[in-house]
């Protein structure tokens, strides 16, 4: 994302507003410090990598899988786990009982969202 400084802005205002509204949103700085964030009320959205397939799927993979990026699940309203097996929960319950220092990404980030979380497990 762009960063204007003020006296930018007061130069170029009309043409930093009309990016703005077509989906740039930019930042306005004081003495290089930022201040403000300009977007749009109705831009439209930025097109965003949510997962990815691995390529090559590991050998040891099961079945086809997505993986999603960090920031994906925690934009995301809910997040759903479905899980099986006792060996899976159990990594699962350690994960977020270590949260933030927990050795599994998935504890890391289950320690960062605010929204909720439905854990479905099936033995």
């Amino acid at each position: 994302m762009r960063t204007v400084n003020i006296s930018e802005v007061k130069k170029h205002l009309s043409r930093l507003i009309d990016r703005a509204a077509k989906g740039e949103p930019f930042i306005i700085a004081k003495a290089g410090k930022p201040l403000v964030k300009v977007v749009a009320l109705d831009a439209p959205k930025a097109r965003r990598a949510v997962g990815v397939m691995p390529d090559p799927l590991p050998a040891e993979a099961p079945v086809a899988r997505v993986t999603l990026t960090r920031a994906a699940i925690l934009s995301a309203r809910t997040v759903l786990i479905t899980i099986t097996g006792e060996e899976k929960r159990a990594l699962l319950e350690q994960a977020i009982a270590d949260g933030q220092s927990s050795k599994l990404p998935i504890g890391r980030v289950l320690a960062e969202a605010d929204q909720p979380i439905d854990i479905h497990w099936a033995p």
